[in-house]
C-alpha cells in the first residue's frame, strides 16, 4: 500500500481525459475533495472520493443529468488512468 499517498497529487487534467459526451478536464483550481482508501481484500483496495462540479447557472440541469448518468464511468476511468501513472512514475508528480 505504499503507493496510497501518490494518488491525490495526480494532476486531474491527466486523468479526467473525456468519457463518452463528458469533456475532459482542462484545468483545476480551489481543488478539493475527500479521498477514502479501504483495504477491500489481498491487494485491493476500496477508493472513494468526492467532487464538487460548478458550472453556468443556466447548463446546471443538462450537468446534473449527464455527470448522474456518466460519473460512474468516468471514475472507474480515472481511477485506471491513475493506477498507470502511479505505476510509471513512481507517485512523483512530475514525471
Amino acid at each position: 500500500m505504499s503507493n496510497i499517498r501518490a494518488i491525490a497529487p495526480v494532476p486531474l487534467p491527466l486523468i479526467f481525459t473525456g468519457y463518452g459526451i463528458l469533456p475532459a478536464a482542462r484545468s483545476t483550481r480551489e481543488q478539493t475533495g475527500e479521498w477514502q482508501l479501504t483495504p477491500a481484500g489481498p491487494a485491493t483496495i476500496d477508493v472513494r472520493w468526492t467532487y464538487t462540479f460548478r458550472s453556468r447557472w443556466f447548463a446546471l440541469p443538462a450537468v446534473r443529468l449527464m455527470v448522474a448518468r456518466l460519473w460512474r464511468g468516468y471514475a472507474n476511468q480515472a481511477l485506471a488512468l491513475t493506477r498507470n501513472y502511479v505505476e510509471r512514475t513512481g507517485g512523483r508528480l512530475h514525471p
